[in-house]
C-alpha cells in the first residue's frame, strides 16, 4: 500500500469519527483531504478506498448543503464504478440532493431510472397492485408479520431507499401514483425481510388505507409500523412513522 493510500485512510477513519459526532463540516474536510492524497490512477490501484471516500464525501456535501460537490462526486463515481450496484450509495445521496434543492422531476426521473434497472416497475394498474398487496398481507398475522426475517442484502436494502424517497418525490409531483412506491415497499418486505424503511412503508399503507375509508385496516397496519419500528430500533424511520 502507498503512503499516499495510506494518508487517505487515515483521513477516511478520521472523517468518520466525526462523522459519528455529526461534525460534517470537518468529516468533510478530511473526506476532501483523503481524496487530494490519491495518485493519479488511485481507481485502478485502490477501487475500495476510493469508492469509499467518495461515497462518504458526498455524503457530508450534502449535510453542508454543497450540492455541486455532491455533483461533482456523482459523476466521478459514474464513470468509474466497476458495476450498477456500486453506484447504488452515491447515486442515492445524488437523489438526496436533487430533492432537497427542489429539483423533483430530475430526482424522479433518476429514482424511476433504478428502481427499474432492480426489477422493480412502478407503472401499472393501482387497484389490482392494491387486491395483490392485501392478498400477500392475508397470509400473515400481525405477530407474523412483526416476526418476519430482518433484510440484510445491501442492494435490497438499497432498492428500499430508493422506494422511499421516490414516493416522496411522487407525492409532489403526481400524488395519485404515490401509493403505488407504498405497495411495492410492502410487497418487497413481504418478499425480502423487514428492514427500518418497512416501517414506514405500513405507516403509509395504514394511511391510505384510511384515505380509502377503510379505518379499522388502517389503524391496525399504522400500529404494526410504530411496533415494527421500535423492534427494529429505526433510529432513521421512526420520525416519520410517528409524522404520518
Amino acid at each position: 500500500k502507498s503512503q499516499n493510500a495510506t494518508v487517505a485512510n487515515l483521513n477516511l477513519q478520521a472523517g468518520k469519527k466525526a462523522m459519528e459526532m455529526s461534525d460534517f463540516k470537518t468529516a468533510l474536510s478530511y473526506m476532501n483531504h483523503g481524496i487530494s492524497f490519491l495518485r493519479e490512477h488511485h481507481w485502478g490501484e485502490h477501487y475500495d478506498l476510493s469508492l469509499e471516500l467518495f461515497e462518504l464525501a458526498a455524503k457530508c456535501a450534502l449535510s453542508n448543503g454543497d450540492h455541486k460537490r455532491v455533483s461533482l462526486l456523482f459523476e466521478q463515481v459514474l464513470g468509474v464504478a466497476h458495476s450498477f450496484e456500486d453506484k447504488l450509495e452515491i447515486t442515492y445521496t445524488y437523489v438526496r440532493s436533487l430533492l432537497t434543492s427542489s429539483c423533483l422531476g430530475e430526482a424522479l426521473t433518476k429514482g424511476l431510472y433504478v428502481l427499474n434497472e432492480l426489477g422493480i416497475v412502478l407503472s401499472g394498474d393501482l387497484d389490482a397492485l392494491l387486491v395483490e398487496t392485501k392478498s400477500m398481507l392475508a397470509e400473515h398475522s400481525d405477530e407474523q408479520l412483526l416476526s418476519l426475517p430482518v433484510m440484510t442484502d445491501r442492494t435490497k436494502l438499497m432498492a428500499m431507499k430508493f422506494l422511499s424517497r421516490t414516493q416522496t418525490c411522487l407525492l409532489h409531483t403526481n400524488p395519485k401514483s404515490q401509493p403505488k412506491a407504498t405497495l411495492h415497499m410492502v410487497q418487497y418486505s413481504l418478499r425480502h425481510g423487514m428492514s427500518g424503511l418497512s416501517s414506514l412503508g405500513f405507516v403509509l399503507y395504514g394511511s391510505f388505507l384510511a384515505c380509502l375509508g377503510d379505518i379499522p385496516a388502517g389503524y391496525r397496519y399504522v400500529k404494526i409500523a410504530i411496533k415494527l419500528a421500535e423492534k427494529l430500533n429505526a433510529i432513521g424511520s421512526i420520525g416519520e412513522v410517528l409524522a404520518v
